[in-house]
């Protein structure tokens, strides 16, 4: 939940998932329930929390199909897609490594 100007925004809703075993791909899902805005033209942003750490942004995703992985991320492994009538985002982890052990937080500002 990102408050930038100092108005309330809802808080996006995020399943808990929970992967014990380092293989494969992982889907994380975002709903962005109470949105009213224009989807398309959303930025969404991904972090990364791990154990005792702060959150870092990993990746951000913006209208025109644009993702960007930040520093320390490598951007062939991840995967964000939108479905806009159903204001969801979801990010893909591909290839878990047991490096990608954390929690992951999605985030949206105007």
């Amino acid at each position: 939940k990102m408050n930038v100007y100092g108005h309330a925004q809802e808080t996006p809703l995020q399943s808990p998932v929970s992967i014990t075993m380092a293989q494969g791909n992982a889907d994380l899902k975002c709903h962005f329930k109470d949105f009213s805005g224009n989807f398309d033209n959303t930025v969404i942003h991904w972090y990364q929390q791990k154990e005792n750490k702060a959150s870092v942004r990993m990746i951000y995703f913006s209208s025109g199909w644009t993702v960007v992985a930040d520093e320390g991320f490598q951007r062939h492994r991840y995967m964000i897609q939108t479905i806009s009538r159903q204001k969801l985002c979801t990010l893909t982890i591909r290839n878990l490594i047991l490096d990608d052990a954390a929690t992951y937080y999605c985030a949206y500002w105007d």
